[in-house]
């Protein structure tokens, strides 16, 4: 399922280009559905503990099981900029 929450891109406004774009990267996943709605609307139609979901800071709302995000480095802490981070990614990068 892909879902794609109004109030999201209330917040977060992108192209049509860039809606396009990641539709047709759905489309390669088979029998993938795309459902326009608020997450909320989604559990009025699927019990939230069939739902799994990767851990993101713009879905704190949903319910059912998280998965972690895949992250290229195994970096924490935070950074002041972009490239003070990049910098230690760089050191962790194979040669």
């Amino acid at each position: 399922m892909l879902l794609l929450e109004p109030s999201f891109f209330k917040t977060y406004p992108v192209s049509p280009k860039c809606i396009e774009f990641v539709t047709q990267l759905a489309n390669n996943i088979a029998g993938i559905q795309i459902m326009v709605a608020e997450f909320d609307a989604l559990t009025e139609k699927v019990d939230p503990a069939q739902i799994i979901y990767k851990e993101h800071p713009t879905n704190r709302h949903y319910l059912g099981t998280e998965e972690s995000r895949s992250w290229m480095f195994d970096l924490s802490g935070d950074y002041p900029s972009f490239f003070a981070f990049w910098k230690k990614c760089k050191k962790l990068m194979p040669a």
